[in-house]
């Protein structure tokens, strides 16, 4: 059954709502240790990648290669992130956290885990399996959503 526009109105507030909610909370991880949130997501990017090339960071954050090398740039100025060079290909360079910059994603890292904790642990189970699968069900919605968007 499609919800009518009224109730796609009330999913749309709901979800900014959630969004702005979230991505104030994941402002105060991130400025209790000094990083900002476009910086703990490239950490966060480098954590799930390993040491990639400019290019694959550049594809996972979805920026253009120009903008990546700029937010790089910074992040190595401010000592997030290092270059090194690719083992197999000496032309080609990649990016991996500093100590500094891992240590930074590990306390954002926690720092969100507990709060997502103390926000989960103040619903009563049910809600929790409620909210656990609606939430699930969201993300995967949105995710088919942007592949398709991709494949346009």
């Amino acid at each position: 059954m499609r919800p009518n526009v009224q109730d796609l109105a009330r999913y749309e507030e709901l979800t900014e709502q959630l969004s702005v909610t979230t991505q104030t909370a994941l402002y105060r991880a991130c400025s209790a240790f000094g990083v900002t949130p476009t910086q703990y997501f490239a950490l966060a990017a480098l954590h799930a990648l390993g040491n990639p090339k400019m290019s694959q960071l550049a594809t996972y954050l979805g920026l253009t290669p120009g903008a990546c090398t700029t937010l790089v740039d910074r992040l190595v100025r401010q000592g997030w992130v290092e270059r090194c060079s690719d083992p197999h290909d000496r032309r080609a360079v990649c990016i991996h956290a500093s100590q500094r910059g891992a240590e930074a994603f590990a306390a954002v890292t926690g720092a969100r885990r507990k709060m997502t904790q103390e926000v989960y642990t103040g619903l009563d189970p049910a809600a929790q399996e409620h909210v656990r699968l609606g939430i699930a069900a969201l993300t995967h919605a949105w995710q088919q959503y942007l592949r398709s968007c991709d494949d346009r």
